[in-house]
């Protein structure tokens, strides 16, 4: 036991021993295994089914481990954090370049994602905050990120859908 080992980094050493494991993505670990927190490695479930499993929200302008969640999200097996980087058997220098390199950053499907899911744990107004800061930091394209989804998520009261509209079209 190694007590420097996270959950994170446990998976690692879960995708060296067990080839069904390395199949999995990260959020369907729990579906199959459990996590022994004394003895800090993962455990095959008795009966596989459905488990929640929980994967922290982090917010764009935190670069690299946003698109480290992107990937892990993403990318089956890894045995090592230059895995996670790795595509098509070239490590790349960083996390975001990988992603773009799997065409997970093409349009702003992630960002949308993003203001989908904290939709349904945030508050209204950090909702609101969440696109006004994704449009400050540059990192997505406003006219699509503006449509349907901010509509949907961001807006409430015709006033402000109307100030919104006539300032995005």
């Amino acid at each position: 036991m190694n007590n420097d080992e996270t959950q994170f980094t446990a998976r690692f050493e879960l995708n060296k021993r067990d080839l069904e494991a390395a199949k999995l993505l990260y959020e369907q670990i729990p579906n199959f295994y459990t996590w022994n927190g004394k003895d800090k490695e993962f455990h095959r479930r008795k009966m596989p089914g459905f488990a929640v499993g929980r994967i922290n929200h982090v917010p764009p302008k935190i670069d690299d481990a946003y698109h480290l969640r992107i990937l892990i999200n993403n990318k089956n097996g890894p045995k090592r954090f230059d895995d996670i980087k790795t595509v098509e058997g070239v490590v790349h220098e960083s996390y975001r370049d990988s992603c773009y390199t799997l065409g997970l950053l093409d349009d702003d499907k992630e960002y949308i994602h993003g203001i989908e899911k904290a939709n349904f744990w945030c508050s209204p107004k950090y909702v609101r905050k969440l696109f006004v800061i994704m449009l400050i930091s540059e990192t997505c394209v406003p006219q699509p990120l503006c449509g349907n989804t901010l509509r949907r998520y961001c807006l409430y009261g015709n006033t402000l859908g109307n100030q919104l509209d006539n300032h995005v079209s």
